[in-house]
């Protein structure tokens, strides 16, 4: 190639990079400043912060199913132990929790580049391509939040690189898919990918060494986990999901997701094609592949974009791996051109993305009358926002009503006490995020607790708050 137009091209590709990179930042600054909001985002943040008050107060996040309060976490001891951190340290306060998420969305990104980088990319491309991550819509979603799928997928995707680059001090990476396992035991694309790696390339001893001593430590978990809860962590990780799988939520998630970034996960396929009919069998490729079977848990009930979290990762990654072949191809036919648009035109999506993002919750952050409101009404409260309860300074009664309304609906548990105190009239407020007459049944509250709140309550107030918007009181 002419070497002036092999300047241009380099000055083009630096100049994409450096223009995203500052659009990548405004979107972790915009994701901070947004996280000091003193309100739940969103449903499992109030989950996760009571689980670590109960360790911050001497008691298990994993009691007995049936027991009063009703309180199920379905997640490994390791977010929880965290919370309990940030408890003890800060208070009661999503900030910090949301500042892990947060952090762990940039180390994504970054191990994302040095990956790209490592698979023969170029910095610019890598620069690229890991911050078009940050710049999808659902992405800067989820990083505002309390969840604990980006700690699972920074330690995942960090065993990942760390195999990549020490593969003699694999009993790193071994840690880290151990870690990222018993934060959330889904998260199994990546230390696959790792072992379909070695198998194809015939590195049994690796692959023995890895797997085992991930398996091992994860048992010794588990181990650790029963006798702290005294034998329920079990029940917790593995039963607290009977709810049905539906197709047509896990097709509708992944069309979503086709239609938010087609270019990049059309440069990723092709990638993919390239390297299977080649036989190059690249690890980005096959972290792909796996990450693709990871998203059948989309399609379980309760479930969303959130499960599609590393496969954004995943194709993100491929896509800057495959890009070397593109641009090779193209500089060969002398379409130098063509590949300056197509680099001009991930930025253009990325930026557009950036700039057409809006908060899910605008214009419902004035959360200070919900929780003033329930601070002078009484302490017995059943809420689907758990995160206002422990804002409000009230005991939390019902802690992940979605799982106990799935154990309720499906015969897991004997009776169902929440519907009975509901159509007692004990609880002094009942806070929803939606009406109960737009209230879907049989989700985060059963039809039966529903209709006797429709019939025992009324509405006292409404809220311009995201998760709390309205408040009913028994009736007289």
């Amino acid at each position: 190639m002419d070497p002036k137009r092999n300047r241009i091209a380099a000055g083009i590709a630096w100049c994409c990079a450096f223009l995203l990179l500052c659009a990548a930042l405004f979107s972790l600054v915009f994701a901070v400043r947004t996280a000091s909001l003193p309100m739940q985002f969103d449903y499992e943040e109030g989950n996760i912060l009571n689980a670590g008050l109960r360790i911050t107060q001497g008691q298990t996040p994993y009691p007995a199913p049936g027991s009063w309060p009703v309180v199920f976490n379905p997640y490994g001891p390791v977010p929880y132990l965290l919370a309990a951190l940030w408890v003890k340290c800060l208070g009661i306060s999503f900030f910090a929790p949301r500042l892990v998420s947060i952090l762990s969305g940039a180390v994504v990104a970054l191990l994302i580049a040095l990956l790209i980088r490592r698979f023969g990319g170029s910095i610019p491309v890598a620069a690229i391509f890991a911050c078009a991550f940050l710049s999808v819509g659902s992405v800067r979603n989820w990083l505002l939040t309390s969840r604990v799928d980006w700690l699972a997928l920074a330690l995942s995707f960090g065993g990942l690189a760390a195999f990549v680059f020490w593969e003699k001090r694999w009993y790193a990476a071994a840690f880290l898919f151990s870690a990222a396992l018993c934060t959330k035991y889904t998260l199994l694309a990546a230390p696959l990918a790792v072992c379909v790696w070695l198998l194809l390339r015939r590195d049994g001893k690796a692959l023995v060494r890895v797997a085992l001593s991930s398996l091992a430590l994860c048992i010794l978990a588990f181990c650790l986990a029963q006798r702290w809860s005294g034998g329920n962590f079990a029940f917790h990780q593995f039963a607290t999901h009977p709810d049905a799988y539906d197709f047509l939520q896990y097709a509708a998630l992944l069309e979503g997701r086709f239609a938010a970034f087609p270019l990049l996960i059309g440069i990723a396929v092709i990638a993919a094609i390239r390297d299977i009919a080649k036989k190059t069998r690249a690890l980005p490729v096959i972290y792909l592949l796996t990450s693709t079977l990871a998203t059948v848990t989309a399609g379980k009930a309760g479930s969303n974009t959130n499960h599609l979290i590393e496969w954004t990762a995943a194709i993100c990654c491929c896509a800057g791996y495959g890009w070397q072949f593109i641009q090779s191809w193209l500089f060969a036919r002398k379409l130098a051109a063509a590949n300056a648009a197509g680099l001009v035109a991930v930025v253009a999506t990325s930026l557009a993305a950036i700039v057409s993002y809006r908060l899910p919750m605008a214009g419902r952050t004035s959360c200070e009358a919900s929780y003033a409101f329930l601070r002078t009404h009484g302490d017995s409260v059943l809420s689907d926002s758990v995160g206002a309860l422990l804002l409000a300074g009230k005991p939390v009664l019902v802690s992940n009503p979605f799982v106990y309304s799935q154990l309720v609906s499906h015969g897991k548990l004997a009776g169902d006490p929440v519907k009975q105190l509901v159509s007692e009239k004990k609880f002094d407020v009942i806070l929803l995020r939606e009406s109960l007459a737009a209230y879907p049944a049989d989700v985060r509250f059963t039809g039966p607790t529903l209709r006797a709140a429709e019939q025992n309550y009324h509405e006292a107030a409404t809220f311009a708050c995201y998760d709390s918007g309205h408040a009913y009181v028994p009736n007289r």
